[in-house]
């Protein structure tokens, strides 16, 4: 997936609208959201670093991932690897 704004001119690259920040905003806080609920609901583990990770997750998934939700078992697809620890509720919220 490609950032929908760019223009394809290397300098103009992270430039972004208020409303489609906004909206990036409010995923990054969905997915933080996620995190808590899911340790809350393990009753065990810290939501700290799946919060603090969660804009870093959506920028990997976002902005650099080649992947297609379509065709899982796509060949050249880029994987996610996430070790098991303090951030594993974060896999499980994007």
């Amino acid at each position: 997936m490609s950032h929908p704004n760019r223009t394809g001119n290397a300098k103009d690259d992270n430039i972004i609208d208020d409303d489609y920040a906004a909206k990036e905003k409010m995923v990054v806080d969905t997915i933080r959201c996620l995190s808590m609920d899911a340790v809350q609901k393990a009753n065990s583990g810290h939501p700290g670093t799946p919060m603090a990770m969660a804009p870093v997750a959506y920028t990997i998934w976002s902005k650099f991932l080649k992947f297609d939700p379509t065709a899982p078992i796509w060949s050249n697809r880029d994987r996610f690897v996430l070790s098991m620890g303090h951030a594993v509720d974060l896999s499980g919220s994007y």
